[in-house]
């Protein structure tokens, strides 16, 4: 793009010849003028890219009073065109800041230099500006505090952020110490590099070490604040100056004493709290001996009487069998029976007791093992109902407690044996599915079923869904279950319809 000119010219002659020359360099002239005034009006209304001004115009107003009024509304590069000019006309030149001369009679070649020289001089300069503008607008709106000084200690830059921590204005602040702006009364982190040059070279240069200090500001106390530091570098390498961003730290300070009050009020609760329950399981570990003390008393001192009157009973009936007529032999046989039904009462009662001890200890199971350990286990049982039991291969490892999942296999499939229709050979089939996570092994029968809404109460301590002349039991084999798969950190359910047999489902963590 060619740069517009103006030539301000009183002499026409040697104002269409510069413009002659101007044209062939590759510049678009704008006008010919030939008095101040003129120069002022066409410039400000055309803004042209350079203005090249004779010194010496006719009139009032002379080439030097026009570029000052020019230079004073905008930005405009002038290039001073003289034949002559005294030293006092010279030293009025050089305060317009003129971007060069020419001097008449004018050679073509130095025309084309001095205006290149001129227009990227202000080139540069519009940039600097632009990029102190941009520079300035950044410091201006960050929320940090942004002091300089020079190599004094004198500030010669400050932020608004600045002021409003200080408390010192832009004004009063220029020129004076910054140790003086910026009080430090405590320091609470600094290091030993800024102890060595602020000894050297001054209490201002000491400050760029400093990290969490305390200033004295004009309007707000003592206040917390960080320090972030950096020199200033000639090309040489020598420090001219120094910058320091201060940043208010109170908001942040007063919410890091806030959480160390609720830290340690929270410390102090989980003391006490950690105390209640060292005592509460102190008391519970003896309550716990206790029970099983009493378990085993109970075990002993009500089994022997039952086995007792069991053992009589049954003399009785061999011995005296002939002679008692058949109530008689009935009240016999009820005997007999309760005391069976009792022993077992107690069995599971004593084997419920035991899964609130809190030791259980959970390991890597075989299930294979555990499923064929139960079978086996309850062979006899097998035998009497001719059940048919049907285990899966393989079955994978879980995490467990062996002897509690042995127990709820063995109450499990004692279940599927029992709640089967009359003249109906029990089946029970035992299988696995695998997730990433987690095992599910599902006891599944040909059993009675079991409505749906009795599929939860199932699994309560005592709940029966039939009397004991159609399903004998104890009302606890399932309680047994869900108790010792929570122990496990397990979980059981069932899935059943009445007359569809039931399909009982235990999960257990999978071994890795």
């Amino acid at each position: 793009m060619r740069a517009r000119i103006l030539i301000v010219e009183d002499e026409q002659l040697v104002g269409k010849d510069l413009a002659n020359t101007l044209d062939r360099l590759g510049y678009t002239v704008i006008g010919i003028v030939g008095s101040g005034k003129k120069a002022i009006d066409q410039t400000l209304e055309e803004l042209p890219d350079l203005v090249i001004m004779d010194i010496r115009l006719k009139g009032k107003m002379d080439g030097i009073s026009a570029a000052e009024k020019i230079r004073a509304e905008e930005d405009i590069p002038i290039v001073y065109l003289t034949a002559y000019a005294d030293d006092t006309t010279l030293d009025r030149a050089k305060g317009t800041q003129p971007y060069g001369y020419i001097i008449k009679p004018f050679v073509e070649r130095e025309i084309y230099t001095t205006i290149e020289m001129a227009l990227s001089k202000h080139g540069v300069e519009l940039r600097m500006k632009e990029n102190e503008k941009w520079l300035s607008t950044v410091l201006n709106s960050i929320k940090d505090g942004i002091v300089a000084s020079d190599t004094d200690g004198k500030i010669t830059f400050m932020n608004p952020m600045a002021e409003e921590i200080t408390g010192w204005s832009i004004q009063d602040s220029m020129d004076r110490p910054l140790n003086e702006v910026i009080d430090v009364v405590g320091v609470k982190d600094h290091s030993a590099e800024s102890n060595a040059k602020g000894a050297e070279q001054g209490a201002h240069i000491a400050l760029m070490g400093l990290k969490e200090s305390v200033i004295r500001t004009a309007s707000r106390g003592d206040l917390d604040v960080e320090f972030e530091g950096s020199f200033i570098y000639n090309e040489q390498g020598e420090i001219t100056g120094l910058v320091v961003a201060i940043r208010d730290i109170s908001e942040r300070k007063a919410a890091e004493a806030e959480l160390t009050r609720y830290r340690e009020h929270l410390k102090d609760l989980v003391d006490q709290r950690t105390s209640e329950l060292e005592d509460t399981n102190e008391e519970l570990a003896e309550a716990n001996a206790a029970l099983e003390t009493f378990a085993y008393s109970v075990s002993h001192d009500l089994r022997a009487p039952l086995r007792a009157m069991e053992g009589f009973s049954q003399a009785l009936m061999e011995d005296y069998g002939e002679v008692l007529d058949e109530t008689g032999v009935d009240y016999l046989n009820r005997i007999v029976g309760a005391s069976g039904r009792m022993d077992s009462l107690i069995s599971d009662l004593l084997i419920y007791s035991r899964l609130n001890i809190p030791d259980i200890e959970t390991e890597r199971v075989h299930l294979e093992s555990v499923v064929l350990d139960a079978v086996a286990q309850l062979e006899t049982m097998v035998q009497e109902k001719e059940a048919d039991v049907f285990v899966d291969d393989p079955l994978p490892e879980v995490i467990a407690h062996r002897p509690t999942l042995t127990t709820v296999f063995m109450n499990l499939m004692t279940n599927s044996f029992k709640f089967v229709d009359p003249n109906v050979v029990p089946i029970v089939r035992i299988y696995a599915e695998e997730e990433e996570n987690i095992v599910r092994v599902w006891v599944e029968d040909n059993g009675i079923g079991i409505p749906f809404e009795y599929q939860q109460k199932i699994f309560q301590v005592f709940e029966r869904l039939h009397s004991l002349e159609s399903y004998p039991g104890t009302g606890l084999g399932l309680a047994i279950v869900k108790k010792g798969m929570d122990r496990m950190n397990g979980y059981v359910g069932v899935e059943s319809a009445p007359g569809k047999g039931s399909k009982f489902w235990i999960e257990l963590p999978k071994a890795k």
